[in-house]
């Protein structure tokens, strides 16, 4: 059954060529942007600026009360950070979740082109359209790329949901999660379907599939996040359905070609982005796998030469997306689950969704 990335609150590495333990580095976290609700995926413009998606807060439509409540609103949004100001820069997206507003799905992942243009991933689930209730202009964007164009014009790009849910290219239950994107400029871009288990390569409106990712033991690998590589290949993690602490994957794929491993060894991998000397760094959602209800998380740098550090360690708390600016910070969204407004009571008290910056 494929996983469809729904929030719950539910190793092999190489460290100097040698098989072994990260080693742990010291480096500053510096919270760039607070107060921001359910922050995804992170992308650095040409300009400098660092964007991030905000899933949303879910809304006021619910089907259901208490834990079990179902709600659907307007509350995702982009935030841009720019000279130290973060500024909402793309408001009323589609956004679902609880009515406590955690554990929220909406616009998961972002990336800006040489021209501007904001590029947007929509969540969805299974191929069914959503209640009739809810504003037709909300539907549309459910399983859509949206972009934001050079003149602050919002529009609908293509149905990326809708190749999955007319091909269903793995053969396995038709479910559809658009949850990052590579936007490669010309009006073309590459999106993530976590639910369909697949890239979808997009031509101004036309889409299509890019690659399929192979199952393990029957399990699926669930995309998560894409980056490109200094050699011109797309690099891909993935949650690793069930795979484990150690056990996720990043797979390399060429425009055309299969994907094959390129790096093991990570846990609940949600972020990729490859810094100016060539290193990779690995946004892990949680050390020690979902199932520990751990929400330590860590980014993993993993350096030309193959040798990793982890970053992060005690300070990122379920860590999603990955950017690194040219004088090699990397910006990643923390508490990541977690609406703007500080939760009252439970685990995470006091504790709200955030940017920050991490220099090793």
């Amino acid at each position: 059954m494929k996983q469809r990335l729904r929030w719950t609150a539910a190793a092999l590495a190489v460290a100097g060529g040698v098989a072994g333990v990260p080693v742990a580095a010291s480096a500053a976290v510096t919270v760039v942007a607070d107060n921001l609700n359910n922050p995804r995926g992170v992308t650095i413009a040409p300009d400098g600026s660092v964007y991030v998606a905000e899933a949303g807060t879910a809304g006021p439509r619910c089907d259901g009360a208490g834990q079990d409540a179902s709600c659907i609103g307007a509350s995702g949004s982009v935030t841009r950070v720019r000279d130290g100001v973060a500024t909402r820069v793309v408001r009323g997206l589609l956004s679902a979740g609880g009515q406590d507003g955690s554990f929220t799905t909406g616009a998961d992942g972002v990336s800006v082109t040489a021209n501007g243009s904001v590029y947007i991933a929509m969540s969805a689930s299974d191929c069914k359209p959503l209640p009739r209730a809810v504003p037709a202009p909300l539907r549309l964007q459910a399983g859509r790329l949206m972009m934001l164009g050079p003149r602050d014009m919002l529009r609908r790009v293509t149905n990326v949901a809708s190749v999955e849910c007319r091909t269903n290219p793995d053969g396995q239950d038709r479910n559809s999660n658009p949850y990052a994107v590579l936007a490669l400029g010309g009006g073309r871009a590459i999106v993530v379907d976590a639910g369909a288990n697949t890239l979808v390569s997009v031509k101004g409106r036309r889409a299509g599939t890019l690659a399929v990712f192979p199952l393990r033991d029957g399990r699926q690998f669930v995309p998560t996040s894409i980056a490109l590589g200094p050699d011109g290949a797309y690099y891909v993690g993935g949650l690793d359905e069930g795979a484990g602490a150690g056990r996720a994957r990043v797979f390399r794929v060429r425009h055309g070609g299969r994907p094959t491993v390129y790096r093991t060894g990570f846990t609940n991998i949600t972020g990729l982005a490859f810094g100016p000397d060539g290193s990779l760094y690995v946004t892990q959602l949680a050390r020690r796998g979902l199932q520990s209800n751990q929400p330590g998380g860590s980014v993993v740098r993993v350096a030309p030469d193959g040798s990793r550090t982890e970053l992060g360690v005690g300070e990122l708390f379920f860590p999603a997306g990955a950017a690194v600016d040219a004088s090699g910070a990397l910006y990643v969204s923390n508490y990541s689950v977690l609406p703007g407004r500080p939760a009252p009571a439970g685990p995470f008290r006091g504790k709200r969704g955030q940017l920050v910056r991490v220099t090793p």
